[in-house]
């Protein structure tokens, strides 16, 4: 496959409490979601784990070594591993963790809403 074949372009995925910024993260998780709807593959090079809850695979970086990847889910299931790479946790994620050490929810939820719905049942 040639280089020709790709769009390259940037995404700034920042997401403060500003209401322009509200906008254009929701702008972006709308593009992410036409893109994953339309098989593009989208390779985002981040250091915020925030942004890899929107995609399905993540490889982690370590002196341009590989360090841990796989489905994202399972990656942020590595805690220990991330906080060594440097990483923090996503607060979602975070989240989960904490409650299902209470036996309050029985696996990781990436995002708030299907969260709120479980606990809510």
């Amino acid at each position: 496959m040639s280089l020709s074949n790709f769009n390259l372009f940037s995404l700034p995925t920042t997401c403060c409490l500003k209401s322009k910024w509200f906008i254009l993260f929701n702008d972006i998780i709308l593009l992410l979601n036409y893109l994953n709807y339309k098989n593009i593959i989208l390779i985002n090079v981040t250091s915020d784990l925030e942004d890899v809850l929107y995609t399905d695979y993540v490889l982690c970086l370590f002196d341009g070594k590989s360090a841990i990847d796989g489905k994202t889910i399972d990656v942020l299931k590595n805690e220990k591993i991330l906080k060594r790479l440097g990483f923090s946790l996503p607060f979602m994620v975070d989240l989960s963790i904490q409650l299902q050490a209470y036996n309050l929810i029985s696996k990781m939820y990436l995002n708030k809403e299907a969260m709120v719905r479980n606990l809510w049942k």
